[in-house]
Formats: structure tokens, C-alpha cells, sequence
């Protein structure tokens, strides 16, 4: 079963699609904590988890660079679609305007993928 679940409001002719987590809680996601969280568990020998800090870290830094200097992520959007941290940015087909998002659901009613049509 599908259904139309909200709709996205493009000003840019581009969205971006990442976990809104990384909006919040600055500190959890401070890139220097995570940097040394990554130095801690590879002392322990932690070498996944100190490589997802690490991972973590990096991906923070460009979400500061998308809400500090619009200007550079501007630049770096010549090449969408891409991956940019941790989520998704890229172009819509039609410019700005108001997109549909279709859910998909299985027959426990748990999305399973969503679509949004430009």
C-alpha cells in the first residue's frame, strides 16, 4: 500500500534528506567529543565503533558547514546528486515548488521506502 505522508517545500531546486538528530543536541554531536570518543574506543581495541565516531565527526563538520557557510555548500553542490553529511542533497527536476512524499508500507503498515516525484 502507498500513500502520500507530507511534502517537501523546495526554494533551492534541491532538498536534502538526512536524520534531523543532527540538528539537535549539539553537544552529543560535537565533532571534537566524537573525535576523541573515536580515540578512546581505538585504544580499547573498539576499531568499528572508533571508525564510526570517526565517520560521525566528519559528517558533523559538513552539517556546520551547511548551517555556518551556505556560500561553500553552495559551491560543492556542482556535482548532485551527493552524498553530504550523512543524508542525501539533490536537485528537483522542476525547480522550487511543493513535492509529494509517498510512503510505502508493508502489511504491517511499516514504511518501507518512500518516493517523491519532481
Amino acid at each position: 500500500m502507498k500513500r502520500i505522508i507530507g511534502q517537501f517545500g523546495v526554494d533551492s531546486g534541491t532538498i536534502m534528506i538526512v536524520d534531523p538528530c543532527y540538528f539537535h543536541d549539539p553537544q552529543r554531536w560535537d565533532p571534537k567529543r566524537l573525535f576523541r570518543l573515536a580515540e578512546e574506543h581505538k585504544a580499547k581495541g573498539e576499531i568499528k565503533e572508533a571508525e564510526n565516531c570517526k565517520r560521525l565527526a566528519k559528517e558533523k563538520l559538513e552539517l556546520q558547514n551547511i548551517i555556518g557557510d551556505w556560500k561553500q555548500v553552495c559551491k560543492d553542490m556542482e556535482n548532485l546528486p551527493m552524498n553530504y553529511a550523512s543524508g542525501v542533497i539533490t536537485r528537483t527536476k522542476h525547480g522550487d515548488g511543493l513535492y509529494d512524499v509517498i510512503g510505502h508500507f508493508n502489511k504491517a503498515g511499516e514504511i518501507t521506502k518512500i518516493e517523491v516525484n519532481f
